[in-house]
């Protein structure tokens, strides 16, 4: 018979462990309440973000079965801090200000003290290999480097300071939850999850674009330990749409909870909510589908030519977005200031080009998840959301509860990256917990990850002309996105591609068009620059290709070329959202003085040429905008109390992804 208790010491005190010699260490640390290690990789040993130092070792505890440390001493974060006071490493990373989302901050914390515990004064060259088996998606790893430099040397980073009229903002404070994710104190989703909770596993389409003929969940239903069984026939029917936009949306309705077409591979066709993961996954295993095949698209060039992937039926709109779903346009736009052609036609120079980008994914290190329960008939919604109020009102909105009953707690993110823009797995053990009165938990797998949100994929062909010293006189973007078999942003990230790169430059004869397409691939959806950067890659990619045409300097056609304090920028009137825009005269600009700078730090940075001979090392200039909000529409509050011990509380709806957003909106309200 197979030994079940074995003993170890974890963190400086012995325990006697109850366990299956086939449980990971990763489960059984989790079971006995040390947070510090995260499953980041599905157990594959390829993130490190569930380190644990064994016998002196640091070791990926997923790798681990229960067996292989008995008699075994064990030592996590949860260790390093006695009492109340930090470990000299975990104030080392407060310090640095490298404690951003801090879902993989305790890993390399971990990594460190292996290191100076073998190597008090490391090299740079032992640092990096310290830390290479931890990903870091946040912060990087040159901060962390410095940081352990300082540390060995007994020395604290030297902090920049500004604005010396203030007493707060621009002086050296710590991240406000920097602490607590530096001990990993009970900070997210995971963490929350208590014994009994119910265990919610998708069962994921294997077909790319068919139609569901049959399915069988009887068999699914009668298993032991299986409180609920979901799939079309059971669930609400309403179209709507994930993305966390302001309402209206200019998004599509085009999607269902669960839906008799399933349009990509890895699509929902059921889920099942059961007292653990592992009948659930059986339960999985019981569904019996059948399907019909239908055509698939995935390319742009194969969706111009393949039937609709969406009709009348499956997609509405709340207002026009230029949708033809006939031709699988999920949106579309185009505008014109000035005469393009005329003004191509009477350049000196011209150039032509296409451009593609690629579909990428975000990879948060934590998973997409929620933790949802009933309290006192209302709905209790725990997500690493980016959007709680928009969840708020789409989880109204399908399930037809009023926005009263529903609290969306936004809880710590581990990385977000924009794929946590949007209601990608909530409402499903939201609808369970609604029906059910119990908890229930969903996390999906790395390998679902890959199935939600990644960039929008864009051809972009840029024609652009000027006068033979270097002044633009056209510039034409032609777009075409492929962006999945729904909507999420389906306008707006790929319309952010013209109206946050055309702007910058001066130009008065501009055109731009753009047409997004349905594929039978996963939903595109919101990733950092949100679809500037696709179109800024794009055209300054161009003015650097123009430039060199011309034989013209770089950085002086970009100053010759970009806006001034005083230029209106009359594109931004055909660059609305499912309505007309506001052409804006701009009131500051500081990209000339910025190329100045640039140029300055340029010409003292001494190359490295003493690295290892597979990299190289270049210097290039580009000039590319973001923008926060839409005038007129997006609008932002706070609420600050004054307490009876005489401090504040300050009530605001942003969502910190580890940027510091909290620390910011206090520092503000501290100064005034």
């Amino acid at each position: 018979m197979a030994k079940s208790k074995y003993t170890l010491e974890l963190n400086g005190k012995k325990l006697t462990v109850k366990a299956s010699p086939e449980e990971p260490v990763l489960s059984l640390l989790r079971r006995y309440g040390i947070n510090s290690v995260r499953n980041g990789c599905n157990g594959e040993g390829a993130c490190g973000v569930c380190a644990i130092i064994l016998n002196g070792k640091l070791v990926n505890s997923c790798l681990l079965k229960v067996p292989q440390i008995d008699g075994c001493s064990i030592t996590t974060v949860e260790g390093l801090s006695k009492k109340r006071d930090l470990h000299p490493i975990q104030r080392a990373f407060i310090d640095a200000g490298i404690i951003q989302c801090g879902y993989c901050s305790p890993s390399q914390i971990l990594a460190v003290k292996e290191l100076l515990d073998r190597i008090p004064n490391p090299s740079e060259d032992n640092i990096k290999d310290a830390l290479s088996g931890s990903i870091c998606r946040c912060t990087g790893y040159r901060q962390t480097i410095d940081a352990v430099k300082n540390l060995a040397d007994g020395r604290r980073p030297e902090r920049d300071t500004f604005r010396d009229d203030l007493d707060i903002i621009g002086k050296d404070h710590p991240k406000t939850d920097a602490v607590q994710l530096a001990r990993a104190e009970h900070s997210f989703t995971e963490d929350l999850v208590p014994e009994g909770t119910l265990i919610v596993k998708l069962l994921n389409s294997d077909r790319a674009h068919a139609r569901i003929k049959k399915i069988d969940i009887s068999k699914a239903e009668k298993l032991s330990g299986v409180e609920a069984v979901l799939t079309y026939k059971n669930t609400p029917k309403k179209l709507y749409n994930t993305a966390g936009q302001g309402y209206p949306e200019p998004s599509p309705y085009d999607r269902k909870m669960f839906d008799r077409i399933v349009r990509h591979v890895g699509d929902r066709v059921a889920a099942v909510a059961a007292e653990n993961e592992k009948t659930a996954q059986k339960a999985l295993d019981l569904i019996q589908v059948e399907y019909e095949d239908l055509p698939a698209a995935f390319t742009i060039e194969d969706a111009l030519k393949t039937p609709p992937i969406h009709n009348s039926d499956s997609c509405i709109h709340q207002f026009s977005i230029g949708a033809d779903l006939s031709k699988n346009i999920c949106a579309s736009n185009s505008g014109e200031v000035g005469d393009v052609e005329k003004a191509l036609r009477e350049s000196d120079k011209i150039i032509e080009i296409e451009y593609e980008t690629k579909r990428v994914q975000c990879t948060p290190l934590e998973p997409h998840c929620a933790y949802t329960r009933v309290i006192n008939g209302r709905l209790i919604v725990s997500s690493p959301t980016q959007v709680p109020f928009h969840i708020r009102r789409l989880l109204s909105y399908i399930l037809d509860i009023p926005e009263t009953k529903i609290r969306v707690i936004k809880e710590k993110i581990g990385g977000g990256f924009g794929s946590k823009q949007d209601l990608v797995v909530e409402e499903i053990p939201a609808f369970i917990s609604w029906i059910t009165g119990k908890g229930a938990y969903i996390r999906l797998t790395r390998a679902e990850e890959f199935l939600v949100r990644p960039r929008y994929k864009e051809k972009l062909k840029i024609r652009m002309g000027s006068s033979a010293d270097g002044k633009l006189t056209a510039i034409d973007m032609q777009m075409k996105a492929a962006g999945g078999a729904y909507g999420p942003h389906g306008l707006t990230v790929p319309m952010n591609s013209c109206s946050k790169s055309l702007p910058i430059f001066r130009c008065p004869n501009m055109r731009f068009s753009v047409e997004v397409y349905y594929t039978n691939l996963p939903a595109s959806g919101a990733y950092q620059g949100y679809g500037a950067p696709q179109g800024s890659f794009a055209l300054q990619t161009a003015a650097k290709e123009l430039a060199e045409e011309l034989g013209i300097d770089h950085i002086e056609f970009l100053e010759k070329n970009a806006v001034k304090k005083g230029d209106r920028l009359e594109i931004l009137k055909h660059l609305g959202e499912g309505r007309e825009g506001e052409v804006q005269v701009v009131s500051s600009s500081g990209i000339h003085a910025a190329l100045r700078k640039g140029v300055q730090i340029l010409s003292e940075t001494q190359t490295n040429t003493d690295i290892d001979p597979a990299w190289f090392t270049g210097t290039g200039v580009s000039i590319i905008q973001q923008g926060s909000g839409l005038p007129g529409l997006d609008s932002g509050n706070a609420t600050v109390k004054m307490l009876g011990d005489g401090t504040f509380m300050v009530q605001f709806g942003g969502t910190d992804l580890g940027t510091g957003l909290d620390t910011v909106a206090q520092k503000m309200a501290a100064e005034i």
